[in-house]
């Protein structure tokens, strides 16, 4: 009698989870419409200037975000927890609009935040409708989704300054853009992440440049893939300074 009843008891935690998985993707995907909406008002109105103060500005921010988290924790269970996730995600966009009025400045501006939004949006939605299917094991996409919420991508450019009175010479300011890379890369290591070097073809291609809004003397020295190693980190390499400092 206990074998059937130990899976009733499995079937039971698993109906449980792909229904709480539908409703978490379906409100998220929801949630996604006041953001938008709010990123367009602060766009246009930019409440944010009216303030006139950077740092009371940057203390309402945080003030919204921890009251509104407390809030809606803790009203979770009932359909005010709901509208305080509208309300929550319309301001996030608020504050968010100031950044996209910044990228709207670049000469492909636009068509980057078109693409933002469209690729953030076709997440959620797809997220949301793969939930809604019964045949789907959701469960199965978790480590795919945690590898993109734990990568960081950093794109180095050098942009060198020759009109000054006394410039550095060009290839000085290209390797310093690489030492900052690679200091980059030695902080994350410090960290316990993994990262990657990528260079080659990946950083010369036209779109890449006009994504970054390269000029014409502007070189991308490298794209940093930062993120959780999927094996544990080795220990220190090439310890053994004898190989590398002779004493005189």
């Amino acid at each position: 009698m206990n074998e059937p009843v130990q899976h009733y008891s499995n079937d039971a935690q698993l109906a449980h989870q792909e229904v709480l998985l539908q409703k978490t993707y379906s409100l998220l995907a929801w949630s996604f419409l006041p953001a938008v909406a709010g990123a367009l008002v602060s766009m246009v109105f930019n409440p944010l200037a009216m303030v006139g103060n950077y740092w009371v500005a940057v203390g309402a921010m945080f003030a919204f975000f921890y009251g509104m988290c407390f809030a809606i924790e803790k009203n979770r269970y009932s359909q005010t927890g709901v509208v305080l996730l509208m309300v929550f995600t319309f301001g996030m966009g608020v504050f968010l609009g100031p950044l996209l009025s910044v990228a709207q400045m670049f000469s492909n501006g636009g068509q980057l935040i078109a693409v933002a939004a469209a690729m953030t949006a076709g997440v959620f939605f797809t997220m949301a409708a793969l939930a809604r299917r019964a045949n789907i094991n959701t469960n199965a996409l978790g480590r795919f989704l945690a590898v993109g919420g734990v990568v960081l991508m950093i794109g180095v450019v050098a942009a060198p300054r020759l009109e000054s009175s006394r410039p550095k010479p060009e290839w000085e300011q290209h390797l310093s853009a690489a030492c900052a890379a690679y200091a980059i890369q030695l902080a994350a290591k410090a960290q316990g992440f993994d990262n990657a070097w990528i260079t080659g073809p990946w950083v010369g291609s036209s779109p890449l440049r006009q994504a970054f809004g390269c000029a014409a003397t502007d070189k991308i020295i490298a794209l940093l893939a930062i993120g959780t190693a999927a094996d544990p980190l080795a220990g220190p390499k090439n310890t053994d300074l004898t190989r590398f400092v002779q004493h005189w």
